[in-house]
């Protein structure tokens, strides 16, 4: 991603961190090389400002490359040494951020998503073969398909929160989590957690355990829920049939043959299925074709060789004929090395 492409992202109270792969005097590295110099002048430009930390974040090098920048005031980093793969953690802290807990959640409508990229795709087709370079064309893309699915998510509030989970299983699972970060915590500094090890391997059972039979009862309920004796045991039935089963309708409504326009989805279910049996079908041999031609007087005359043989000839494919190739590869190597 090139550094132009955050520009948009950029707005009041910004936070950007990663790995810029740059690094400069002024921010705790020893030398200072091109891509620094153009992420400085970049920064700068976008009125940010470096936030430093207590130490670099490399543990290989003395570059420090990860970088953090932000437009807020009053923004301090601070260097974890907590155990990561190779690099440490940075935390952030400021007075002036808040957070506020969101309850609305985005529904797309991915029936009108596809039937709009459906529509279009001549469009995106036409303008790749005039001559477009390709990554612009990706990028164009990708930007309309983001743009096609904001306009289409309508904004819900959730109504209320119910975890899958009975709480007093969402409790044992925090603790499980605990030990577990207090067994890694002790394996890395101290090498000897065997009481940590055998509480946390015990804990997990259990809540394995619980869960098991937790997921069982509700199946259990769920099914001595169609078993019951109703009023009208047919329609209680199928009701609950009905949450197992879902009747899925096709994307679209109406199919053109070319010749017909077909509305109803048995025909429409017909038609394809005829078109793609045609597709797939074998294709006669064409005989004025010198290479069809040879191949198919080899074939007849393996053909008429058969019959006299006297060894038996199975049917076979490509993973056999590989495994016994290997297998004889395998035979042959045991032989050379027992011969020496």
């Amino acid at each position: 991603m090139m550094l132009e492409d955050l520009e948009p992202y950029i707005i009041e109270n910004t936070i950007i961190t990663g790995d810029f792969n740059a690094s400069i005097k002024e921010w705790n590295s020893e030398s200072s090389d091109k891509r620094g110099r153009n992420l400085k002048k970049w920064v700068e430009k976008n009125n940010l400002c470096y936030i430093p930390s207590t130490l670099d974040f490399s543990k290989r090098s003395n570059r420090n490359i990860d970088l953090s920048f932000t437009n807020i005031d009053e923004v301090r980093g601070e260097t974890l040494k907590m155990d990561t793969s190779n690099h440490w953690s940075l935390l952030i802290s400021c007075e002036n951020v808040g957070f506020d807990k969101n309850k609305m959640f985005p529904h797309v409508n991915w029936k009108a998503y596809e039937a709009i990229r459906m529509l279009l795709q001549d469009f995106w087709t036409n303008e790749q073969n005039r001559g477009m370079q390709v990554d612009e064309w990706y990028m164009n893309y990708v930007r309309f398909l983001a743009a096609l699915k904001v306009r289409l998510a309508q904004w819900k509030e959730k109504e209320k929160f119910r975890p899958s989970l009975l709480p007093y299983l969402i409790q044992k699972l925090k603790e499980v989590k605990i030990i577990r970060n207090k067994y890694c915590r002790e394996r890395t500094i101290f090498n000897i957690n065997e009481e940590t090890r055998v509480l946390l391997r015990v804990l997990s059972r259990e809540v394995k355990i619980e869960i098991a039979k937790y997921k069982s009862s509700k199946w259990q309920d769920f099914l001595s829920k169609i078993q019951e004796i109703h009023d009208n045991t047919d329609r209680a039935f199928w009701l609950y049939l009905s949450r197992i089963y879902k009747h899925k309708s096709l994307p679209f409504s109406k199919l053109d043959t070319g010749k017909t326009i077909l509305a109803k989805e048995n025909e429409i279910s017909d038609e394809l299925y005829s078109y793609y049996s045609e597709q797939f079908k074998a294709q006669n041999t064409d005989m004025s074709d010198p290479h069809e031609n040879q191949i198919e007087t080899e074939y007849l005359e393996l053909m008429n060789k058969l019959p006299t043989l006297n060894e038996k000839i199975e049917k076979t494919n490509f993973t056999d004929i590989k495994k016994a190739h290997f297998k004889a590869e395998a035979e042959k190597i045991i032989w050379i090395r027992c011969s020496i």
